[in-house]
């Protein structure tokens, strides 16, 4: 079926799920004949499976969406990433990076969605100045290692939704989010405690606070119990 992929050289969007290491080559054969394809989304197996796209040729200037879900072999980006000048959308989950992403990233000119799960298996994440600069929604999550995230000032100087989800390595707000002027939204999903307490200004700490009084939407998401509950902090 893989294979025979490879045929439908009009396709605008493909998905395709369960995909095992032993697919790839066929698989990227296949994709790199659809001319037309502006959304694709890749999903492995499982969360432990590899994913080997090196051998992917994207035609980069009609991709607008990219998913992909799953291990990247080699734990860094396929070298590809950095041509995809027109990509809008890109949803990392499970890549389980070792290498930075960022300075890759950096410089796709019209990303305006970036999501990363389970994605980056390193301590730190700086987004420098002058990068992503049409990017509206930021999601980084899933990561216990991830203990550092900053941004320069003017970086990112169009997000609007900033969304921190299971980040269980990070205490602090990212440094520099107070540069972070058209954010409008911060969302927090089962975040530690103590990020949390600062965020409320317990113990008389202000310092968090005052980060992002800027912010007009602050929300925390947790469980109690079994059961889903909210709160705005903002």
């Amino acid at each position: 079926m893989v294979r025979h992929l490879g045929n439908l050289t009009q396709l605008r969007t493909l998905r395709i799920t369960r995909v095992r290491g032993m697919h790839s080559v066929e698989l990227c054969s296949s994709i790199s004949k659809m001319s037309r394809l502006v959304s694709l989304d890749i999903v492995a197996s499982d969360e432990g499976e590899a994913l080997q796209l090196e051998a992917l040729k994207p035609p980069s200037y009609l991709y607008e969406k990219l998913d992909l879900r799953g291990q990247l072999e080699g734990g860094a980006l396929p070298h590809w990433f950095s041509s995809l000048s027109g990509l809008r959308h890109l949803g990392l989950s499970w890549s389980r990076l070792r290498e930075d992403p960022l300075p890759c990233l950096h410089a796709l000119p019209n990303l305006a969605v970036l999501g990363m799960y389970m994605a980056y298996d390193g301590q730190e994440l700086c987004f420098n100045a002058g990068g992503f600069p049409k990017l509206k929604f930021l999601m980084l999550g899933g990561s216990n290692q991830l203990d550092s995230i900053s941004m320069e000032e003017g970086a990112l100087p169009s997000l609007s939704e900033l969304c921190l989800l299971r980040c269980g390595g990070v205490k602090l707000l990212p440094q520099g989010v107070e540069h972070l002027t058209s954010l409008q939204v911060l969302f927090l999903m089962e975040m530690p405690l103590e990020f949390i307490e600062r965020m409320r200004g317990g113990n008389g700490n202000t310092e968090e606070r005052q980060k992002v009084q800027h912010i007009p939407l602050i929300k925390h998401v947790f469980k109690r119990g079994d059961r889903w509950t909210s709160e705005t902090l903002s």
